[in-house]
């Protein structure tokens, strides 16, 4: 052990070299910070660390137990940069990944205790791998940076306690291929804050429904498909989101705020109702070959308008669409189907709220009743109105 502070003659001043044997240093380093802190083999640091530049070699893994403050952290290749804490820390400086299989790990040290939280402040971070908890820890982490994070793989591990919760926040862009693995504890994800941020790479859960994912702030694009491989538990979305991708979860919960939200993805699929609460814009689909399956049923009479595209549709269950305030456009030839898998004795109800209007055509399937409220084609003729006999169609509106 050395026990013992080291400082730089004046900030940025000075070399440590870490070399040989295990070495844990008990006191800070760099209060006064040093110029280069080069770590050849495996330190603990038990207190805070300062120095311009923190290099840790290939193959050498550097544990750190509180704050860092540095410009660049430099991972070297099979890299691993370890924050193990008991209480709220910040790793200041930019994290750079050269060359492959450089990793950052996130562990509360305290079992059976909600995790405090680790603030990655520098402008970039990057890294192969970037695990915030394990199976048997959890861990906490908000990236603050201006620029964002970039890494093949990051998992967001809850732990083997109730109380071991992981939770990951991002307030720039990503680019990450995310699994989110729920044990004892859950794992979350949240995109935060009022910057506009593009997420690149597909999540999933680790098992079918496991994860939360959370959006808040400006608005958040998603690139690539979410939960098609592993379904998610929860995509809680409280303010503006675009998804280009599919998406596939248990429940898609909508907040009541004025935002505007894209469903574009090929194929979307929610087991449970979903009421969509916002007040801006609301998109499904954008191409006539898409779908969104609402297994539990659907409402959308709150955004300020609807546009629709593709296969809407559920198992059985109600559609409503539009109302007085919420006029519908068909960007693509659109289907609304109230029985997505014909296993239905009776089919979900269909209610068409407001005026609909888009030179496409419009199919309306339901064994149930389908009411027609609103006018249909008053601004932009429609080519084609089509419904089932199986049902009852109420029209009380006028159809150009």
């Amino acid at each position: 052990d050395i026990t013992g502070t080291i400082d730089g003659a004046s900030a940025g001043e000075g070399i440590i070299q870490v070399t040989g044997a295990t070495k844990t240093f008990k006191s800070a380093i760099g209060s006064t910070s040093v110029g280069t802190l080069n770590i050849d083999a495996t330190p603990v640091f038990e207190s805070t660390v300062g120095a311009t530049t923190i290099d840790i070699a290939g193959s050498v893994t550097a544990t750190f137990n509180d704050a860092i403050t540095a410009t660049t952290i430099a991972l070297n290749g099979s890299s691993n940069l370890t924050i193990s804490y008991t209480g709220a820390i910040t790793i200041e400086g930019n994290i750079t990944d050269t060359s492959t299989n450089n990793e950052i790990n996130v562990l509360f040290a305290t079992a059976d205790t909600a995790p405090s939280l680790v603030t990655f402040s520098g402008a970039a971070v990057a890294a192969d791998t970037i695990d915030i908890g394990s199976t048997t820890k959890a861990g906490k982490a908000t990236f603050s940076g201006s620029t964002g994070v970039t890494a093949t793989t990051l998992t967001i591990a809850g732990g083997d306690h109730e109380n071991e919760d992981s939770t990951a926040t991002f307030n720039d862009n990503l680019t990450a291929t995310i699994v989110l693995d729920d044990n004892t504890g859950d794992a979350k994800i949240i995109f935060a804050t009022t910057n506009n941020a593009t997420i690149t790479g597909t999540i999933n859960g680790s098992a079918t429904t496991e994860g939360t994912l959370q959006i808040t702030g400006a608005t958040k694009t998603f690139s690539g498909a979410i939960g098609t491989t592993e379904a998610l538990t929860l995509i809680d979305v409280d303010n503006a989101a675009i998804f280009n991708g599919s998406i596939e979860a248990t429940t898609l919960s909508v907040a009541a705020s004025n935002y505007a939200l894209e469903l574009n993805g090929a194929a979307n699929v929610i087991t449970n109702a979903v009421t969509f609460s916002n007040t801006g814009a609301l998109t499904l689909g954008d191409a006539d070959t898409d779908s969104s399956t609402f297994n539990g049923g659907i409402t959308a009479t709150a955004p300020s308008g609807v546009t629709l595209a593709g296969t809407i549709e559920t198992d059985g269950n109600a559609i409503s669409i539009g109302d007085g305030d919420t006029a519908i456009t068909l960007a693509a030839n659109t289907i609304i189907d109230g029985d997505a898998n014909n296993d239905q004795v009776t089919d979900g109800a269909i209610t068409l709220g407001g005026t609909v209007d888009g030179a496409s055509t419009l199919t309306l399937n339901s064994t149930n009743t389908t009411t027609i409220s609103a006018a249909i084609g008053s601004g932009t003729d429609i080519t084609s109105l089509t419904t089932d006999s199986g049902g009852t169609t109420v029209i009380s509106a006028d159809i150009t």
